[in-house]
């Protein structure tokens, strides 16, 4: 954790490109948080966003998002 993921998610979606403060306690992902990104000026252009959890415990799982056949 604490690579900054959800920080950049939150700078992409937010108007002034800035990320809020993320609550070290109630703020961190846990597992994966699925988010669509619809970035400003670009009518009909969506992003789906995988926010993954950074901690150790996710690591064995994540593996299974972030391969070519998943």
């Amino acid at each position: 954790g604490e690579a900054g993921k959800t920080s950049v998610l939150q700078a992409l979606k937010s108007k002034d490109g800035r990320a809020g403060r993320i609550d070290v306690d109630e703020g961190r992902t846990i597992g994966i948080d699925v988010h669509d990104w619809h970035p400003q000026g670009e009518d009909g252009l969506t992003f789906d966003v995988m926010d993954f959890g950074g901690q150790a415990v996710y690591g064995k799982t994540n593996q299974y998002f972030i391969v070519r056949r998943a």
